[in-house]
């Protein structure tokens, strides 16, 4: 399986334009991993804690002299020395992916956050050490960063999530704005649009927060990309005042866009 194509479709993409060949491998080996376990969890499988558990014991044996069962994972352990990869993150990853069959709401948002860190603030901290910076000069960064693509992913998919019986809009904001879970589950735009146009503002100011807390080097442009697309998603979703009935996605040229924003900013 040729790795370097598995994100072709995803809003990962263009962040990939600006690596090196083994980069790009390494990047492709991440994101098929994490697109990998994530399947456990949002599609109807055998045993989906078993399977998180077969991949601890994976990522166990990519940090290891052990050979990996799997193609992802020995295609992980390739590049896990040459960039100083941190398997604390893959195993945090693995915890987050648990999270969704353990934690259907979350209280408020700062209870959400441990989740957001470990489904996309460690995913960002991967991403900027194969960029080859360590996790001290740009933490800060890649959780922030992390915070807002994956809340913007929550506003995307929140008539979706609720399908499989998730919730991450935070119960507090929830009463904050009158919202039940049925005006989720029965599509309430008028009610539902005021909450996510909330939580878009939520996540435009970690965007704004990642911004200023971006190390201006060259290596850092595939993470600002990333971010930029996913910037150009929330900008669309905002533009339907949040009042979007089919999940939203934005276009070949809305992301060639984002790319030459970054690139001239």
């Amino acid at each position: 399986m040729a790795m370097n194509t598995v994100y072709k479709k995803s809003s990962f993409g263009p962040a990939f334009l600006f690596l090196d060949k083994e980069q790009k491998n390494a990047l492709a080996a991440v994101y098929a991993f994490c697109r990998k376990v994530d399947d456990i969890v949002d599609e109807p499988a055998e045993n989906p804690r078993g399977q998180l558990d077969f991949w601890r014991v994976e990522i166990g044996k990519v940090f290891s002299a052990k050979t990996p069962e799997t193609e992802i994972a020995r295609e992980l352990q390739k590049y896990a020395v040459k960039f100083s990869l941190s398997k604390d993150n893959f195993l945090l990853l693995l915890d987050g992916m648990e999270m969704d069959l353990n934690q259907k709401t979350y209280k408020n948002f700062e209870e959400l956050k441990e989740y957001l860190y470990r489904v996309a603030g460690v995913v960002g901290l991967m991403c900027c050490e194969i960029c080859g910076f360590k996790k001290d000069e740009i933490f800060d960064y890649a959780v922030t960063l992390g915070n807002a693509v994956q809340l913007t992913n929550i506003i995307r998919d929140v008539y979706e999530d609720v399908s499989l019986g998730r919730i991450y809009l935070p119960r507090d904001d929830m009463a904050k704005f009158n919202i039940t879970p049925e005006d989720i589950k029965n599509k309430n735009i008028a009610a539902v649009s005021k909450i996510l146009a909330f939580e878009g503002r939520r996540a435009q100011d970690f965007f704004n927060a990642a911004a200023k807390l971006k190390n201006r080097k060259k290596d850092l442009l595939p993470a600002e990309i990333m971010g930029a697309v996913y910037q150009s998603l929330l900008a669309k979703m905002e533009k339907t005042g949040f009042s979007f009935t089919n999940k939203v996605s934005i276009g070949k040229i809305k992301k060639i866009a984002a790319v030459i924003r970054v690139l001239v900013s």
